[in-house]
């Protein structure tokens, strides 16, 4: 068959299928106006599809109908009847430890049974999907089987859940899920009438769940309203992963067969035009799927079908067409709600239905990121990034603080004015301008420092305005400056605020440094003026202290960090043992010395640090943060005993890693304290393994892991979690291959690589995922997992991006283990030129030593230990 014959075939055949039963021999008879073969072609893939067609619409789950209480009728309850049904000998029979109650749905191939748990252990309903066995073929086994490697991949609180599967002793194939009441995605958001706000969260956890399947190399490519069912509690499920396409090497061979020669199941509705054209399929054919379904939610309608299309129209329409934006499609119906579609909800749908993949969004995270932006009224990544844009977002999200900076710029101006009226006036009396002084210093008051915290975050040409502004005013302020304290710290004040507002880097600001350094310097000028009894308030001291450090957290940045460390220790002898706020500047020297090369001074100042949160925490015993500040300052002691490699202090280190440890668990069980709990698990694994009790070592960076895992069961979307997990797993398969548990560290290697290839791909990966990617095989004991992947690029990725000595050395190891030995010691060269130089008299940090020795090995080209 010609491909223009089989292209007749086809569209006769869509358009056939869209037609009645009864009406089908009528419409062939006008459609192939006598072409015999094609009539009969065409009648032969009818009767094809009748036996064949039907086994891949047999719903999973139905639709709850009725809501009679446990004590009634639980298939009342929890399904519809199908139409026609009378009895079946299914209903009743035990399946594994599940009775049957009654049929769900059916189809050609088989059908899907409500259950409920019949051991009297306890009170569950499940939904058990079961194939005919005479019916079975190598495609529909395959696809059955497909669908149980895949649900047996996942565990998301948002995708319905595998519960068991197997075969019956007469043969009938079957899977048992967890049974989910509920309605269509669709049909849930009409019949409550939610807003498009309720619509997007929705969306949103829909996108997580899709994302996750993305992460475990699984391509739904049947995303549509019916597969998504919403609880009455508002939680969506993804069901019907039937014809998922796996991407893991080990299981892909269980979809090769669904090729479009073999026509491919799909819904052409919801289906991406890669794949109506037969197209390679990837992760962006759900991205496309999931724009569709974000159409239908906000619109109502579909972005292409149009009642009078046939199904050849539509998928014509699909891969040559251009779609009305959302807003568009709606305004003739509901202009009130088109209006909230224009702009961004056009720009996020229309980017995730480009029909070529590469211009659609990257990943379901991607997508469900830029909806999150739309509601909080942030810029989005898919438009482009003007000024005009960005200040546009910013009025949105900031009405008040915009509407405050408006009358603080005409307040600027108008003072201007009054004061150049005021300097054109011949001659003032004392009294006169002693009122004027008072008058310019309450202004700048209120301009610097009593605004509301939302002006520091205002319109960047207002908050430009007010810093210039301000400074003049404080620089007319410092020329006429007293010995008054009062006025010396106003002015302090004033010009760390506008420091703040113009360069700090830990908060918004306007990216000018140099700027907020001048203003730093001034405020410390004005400092030194005081007179020693002027520090005896704890209040002045704090300030002249702060004065001191912020100019230091500029200096850090630049690379002076012996002048940091000068200022900061400045800032602890101004505070004269007030312990609380002595705590930062002891962590930022300790900080300083350890990026200096000198970890040996850095556990010395931490030691101090440790003993200044200890007494801060008895002076305040009721207090929870002072108490974290003692863990804190431990585990920081623990990191820095590490990084000397001095075997002598190791002992210490678990002392104080246990400690913390013991203070994080006793904290209230926020999400952020958990996290931080399974940090230190992390740092007392490390520990352990340097004192070689590597048993201890594998259990606490097993509860690391226990504890990031269920945070991210919570939040899919949190890459801090995210990337806590790889980091988690790279020292748990090292443990686990130190402690010869070689089929455990097989397993979690090959899991860890699944979930970070499609992340390693990204347009703009992580730098954590292309590190913990390279150390993995790097350090992996089982070649088979390097041979089939290019390690020395991806660790070139990560040098680039990282542009330090712990990427550089990576790749350094990467060459070596590919043989490139030259430019491996040429690069670990590069790396430990790039480690500040070895302090005389102090013993040689950890992270020298290790490279020195690399690259030793690497210059007489002899093997890496354990290769």
């Amino acid at each position: 068959m010609t491909p223009e014959r089989w292209q007749q075939v086809k569209r006769v055949f869509d358009e056939a299928v869209e037609r009645e039963p009864q009406e089908r021999g009528g419409f062939l008879d006008a459609a192939c106006k006598g072409d015999n073969d094609l009539r009969a072609e065409v009648a032969s893939l009818l009767a094809a599809r009748e036996d064949a067609g039907s086994r891949y619409d047999a719903a999973i789950v139905a639709i709850q109908t009725e809501t009679k209480t446990m004590d009634g009728d639980a298939g009342s309850r929890y399904g519809a009847v199908v139409a026609g049904q009378t009895t079946d000998p299914m209903v009743g029979r035990r399946v594994s430890t599940y009775k049957i109650v009654r049929r769900l749905g059916s189809g050609g191939m088989g059908a899907v049974y409500l259950a409920s748990r019949d051991d009297l252990q306890f009170r569950r309903l499940v939904a058990i999907k079961m194939i005919r066995p005479e019916l079975l073929d190598e495609n529909t086994r395959r696809r059955f089987d497909n669908e149980r490697q895949t649900l047996a991949a996942l565990e998301h609180p948002n995708i319905v859940k595998l519960v068991d599967g197997g075969t019956t002793e007469d043969g009938w194939p079957y899977l048992i899920m967890d049974y989910v009441e509920g309605q269509p995605i669709d049909r849930f958001v009409k019949e409550r009438d939610l807003s498009t706000p309720e619509r997007l969260e929705l969306f949103r956890a829909l996108c997580a769940a899709v994302h996750y399947a993305h992460q475990n190399l699984i391509v739904h490519r049947d995303l549509k309203p019916a597969n998504i069912l919403v609880t009455p509690q508002g939680i969506p499920k993804l069901l019907d992963f039937g014809i998922a396409k796996l991407l893991r090497p080990a299981f892909a061979q269980g979809t090769a067969g669904f090729t479009r020669t073999e026509a491919q199941p799909m819904t052409p509705e919801y289906a991406s035009p890669e794949q109506i054209l037969g197209s390679p399929i990837t992760t962006a054919t759900d991205i496309y799927s999931l724009g569709v379904l974000l159409y239908t939610l906000l619109t109502g309608m579909h972005p292409y079908r149009a009642t009078s299309q046939s199904m050849h129209e539509l998928e014509i329409s699909i891969c040559e067409g251009n779609p009305k934006k959302p807003s568009a499609a709606l305004e003739p119906v509901a202009p009130a709600a088109a209006r909230h579609l224009r702009g961004d909800l056009d720009t996020i749908v229309l980017t995730a239905i480009r029909k070529e993949p590469q211009r659609r969004y990257s990943s379901a995270e991607h997508l469900a990121e830029d909806v999150r932006r739309h509601l909080q009224h942030e810029p989005l990544a898919a438009r482009p990034d003007t000024v005009w844009y960005r200040t546009q977002k910013f009025v949105e999200r900031n009405k008040w603080a915009v509407a405050t900076s408006a009358v603080v710029a005409i307040a600027l101006a108008t003072m201007g004015v009054m004061d150049r009226i005021d300097r054109q006036r011949a001659e003032l009396d004392d009294q006169r301008a002693e009122r004027r002084f008072q008058d310019l210093r309450s202004f700048a008051n209120f301009a610097i420092l009593d605004l509301d915290k939302a002006m520091a975050k205002g319109l960047t040409p207002a908050r430009q305005v007010l810093a210039v502004k301000a400074v003049g005013y404080l620089d007319d302020l410092a020329k006429d400056l007293k010995s008054d304290t009062s006025i010396k710290v106003d002015l302090m004040r004033g010009y760390l605020k506008v420091g703040d507002i113009v360069g700090n880097p830990s908060q918004d600001d306007l990216g000018d440094t140099a700027g907020a350094r001048q203003n730093y310097e001034k405020a410390v000028a004005i400092a030194e003026t005081l007179r020693p009894g002027d520090l005896k308030d704890p209040d002045v001291r704090a300030l002249v202290a702060l004065c001191e450090e912020n100019l230091a957290d500029l200096l850090e940045p630049a690379g002076e960090r012996a002048e940091a460390i000068d200022r900061y220790s400045k800032a602890l002898e101004i505070l004269q043992g007030d312990l609380e706020p002595s705590l930062y500047p002891l962590q930022k020297i300790a900080d300083l010395r350890a990026d200096d090369g000198d970890p040996a001074a850095a556990l010395e100042t931490s030691k101090q640090l440790e003993q200044t949160a200890s007494e801060w925490a008895a002076k305040n015993p009721a207090s929870a943060g002072a108490r974290r500040g003692v863990a804190f300052a431990q585990d920081r002691s623990a990191g820095f005993a590490l990084q000397t490699g001095d075997p002598t202090v190791i002992g210490g280190a678990e002392t104080a890693a246990r400690s913390a440890l013991a203070i994080y668990q006793s904290a209230n069980p926020t999400p952020d304290h958990r996290r931080t709990t399974a940090i230190e698990y992390k740092r007392l694994a490390e520990v352990l393994r340097r004192e070689n009790k590597k048993a201890e070592a594998l259990d606490d960076i097993r509860s690391a892991r226990s504890i990031t895992r269920d945070l991210l069961s919570h939040d899919q979307l949190n890459e801090r979690s995210r990337v806590d997990e790889t980091q988690e797993t790279v020292l748990l398969i090292g443990l686990l291959n130190e402690t010869g548990r070689k089929e455990q560290a097989r397993h979690e290697t090959a899991a860890a690589l699944a979930k970070l290839e499609p992340l390693i791909h990204a347009e703009t990966p992580n730098l954590f995922y292309l590190t913990d990617y390279v150390s993995i095989l790097d350090d992996t004991l089982f070649p088979e997992f390097v041979k089939s992947r290019n390690v020395v690029e991806t660790a070139r990725k990560a040098a680039a991006a990282g542009k330090d000595w712990e990427t550089l050395d990576l790749l350094a190891r990467a060459l070596e283990r590919a043989g490139n030995l030259g430019e491996a010691a040429e690069t670990e060269t590069k790396a430990l030129n790039l480690l500040p130089p070895a302090k005389p008299g102090r013993p040689k940090p950890e992270n020298r030593k290790n490279l020195e020795e690399s690259l030793a090995r690497m210059s007489v080209g002899s093997a890496p230990p354990g290769k």
